[in-house]
């Protein structure tokens, strides 16, 4: 008897925390009631009579669009963001100019200089500047 007893609890729980299960039990329910509704909207006979299909509502979706359209009321502007912005945004801008400039205000020092005459080869590139 004592067998039996042991082999119908290992099969039934099989180590799951039974709050676990209430959880998994919750979600399969969720699941359920979902595709049930996707069933009953999808199929609904007026779905069809409609020339663009009718309409589909999903609340996953409708969920992530009033999140898009309501994050401009509840952002707060702090150190933090303002920090994060200035790298995003202040910190590329500032390293592009100063590499990417950085080769062309040395050449135009050497040309203020008299290093390069005014027709000189490397100039070519700036001639037709406007």
């Amino acid at each position: 008897m004592k067998l039996i007893v042991l082999f119908t609890v290992v099969s039934v729980g099989g180590g799951t925390p039974r709050y676990e299960a209430y959880l998994e039990g919750k979600r399969a329910a969720l699941r359920k009631a979902l595709r049930t509704e996707f069933i009953r909207q999808r199929y609904h006979p007026d779905f069809f009579r409609k020339p663009d299909g009718g309409h589909l509502f999903d609340a996953a979706l409708q969920r992530w669009v009033a999140v898009k359209a309501t994050r401009a009321e509840y952002y707060y502007p702090t150190w933090s963001n303002f920090g994060k912005w200035a790298l995003l945004f202040w910190a590329p801008t500032i390293a592009f100019c100063y590499f990417g400039l950085k080769s062309d205000m040395k050449f135009y020092n050497e040309c203020k200089v008299g290093k390069y005459a005014y027709d000189h080869p490397l100039q070519r590139k700036h001639w037709n500047l406007f």
